[in-house]
């Protein structure tokens, strides 16, 4: 038998020490878990704070409590966080002038967002300085990076089924068709990634340092000019960037240039 006494205490401490009503694993009012993005002062429940010994009328649910110190007892258990995922950084980007100190930029995306005051995203973006030495306004169009695709390319440039748009302005004057022209380089230098792919013959077999090539300029790829990107300035030297095969770059002197031309030496590219 249960001493009266004892029977007497359990009552009291009843009416004295309100009994926890919920948590964030048993639910507010409504029922169901409570994990709340971010800061939400409706995702609260009553019940005991985490390191706190003491009843509280309210204890909170949401991604904000963590710094704040008031989440349930049991909110790192029923919120399990979940830190922010990014991608990987892109490429850093070119100089973003073409004379004296600009920026270069490399980003990164949001993968997955932070979860229940999991570690919060880290910058998307950085920033570094970058100096470009093409400072002569005259040389300027002329000295971007030329970007070209083996000769073999081209032939779809005549398809005339990829050309119905062109050939209808043309036809309304709307647009001024330009002849195709020649730049013939020396090639003065390239990365070993032109050499690591036997299948893109065009590369590993021309691409060599002191080769003379050929690079045609034709539609699709004139400006309103009807000049190419990257045609270079007789006897200096340009870049170049090979499309098809991937960090393939390199150096090359301008020796002529031809109008009217269709490239044939056996080393031969397209302008892009």
């Amino acid at each position: 038998m249960i001493p009266l006494v004892l029977c007497f205490c359990l009552a009291w401490s009843n009416l004295l020490l309100p009994v926890a009503r919920a948590s964030c694993r048993d639910g507010g009012q409504f029922g169901g878990a409570l994990c709340c993005q971010g800061k939400d002062i409706n995702c609260v429940t009553e019940g005991y704070r985490v390191n706190s010994a003491y009843y509280h009328d309210t204890c909170f649910c949401d991604g904000a409590c963590a710094d704040s110190s008031d989440c349930c007892s049991d909110y790192k258990s029923a919120c399990p966080a979940t830190d922010c995922v990014v991608s990987s950084w892109s490429y850093w980007s070119g100089c973003s002038v073409l004379c004296g100190v600009g920026v270069s930029e490399r980003r990164r995306y949001k993968i997955k967002d932070s979860e229940n005051a999991g570690e919060k995203c880290p910058p998307f973006r950085q920033m570094r300085a970058c100096f470009s030495s093409f400072c002569d306004a005259s040389e300027l169009p002329s000295n971007g990076i030329a970007l070209l695709l083996p000769y073999s390319a081209s032939e779809r440039r005549n398809d005339p089924d990829l050309n119905l748009m062109t050939n209808f302005l043309i036809s309304l004057g709307r647009y001024k068709p330009f002849n195709s022209y020649c730049v013939y380089f020396k090639l003065t230098g390239l990365n070993k990634k032109c050499r690591s792919n036997g299948d893109d013959t065009e590369w590993s077999t021309f691409a060599k340092k002191g080769t003379i090539v050929c690079a045609e300029c034709d539609q699709p790829a004139f400006n309103s000019e009807g000049r190419c990107r990257g045609e270079g300035i007789q006897g200096k030297k340009s870049r170049w960037a090979a499309l098809d095969l991937p960090k393939c770059r390199g150096r090359w002197v301008r020796t002529s240039i031809e109008e009217k031309c269709k490239c044939n030496t056996g080393s031969d590219f397209i302008f892009i």
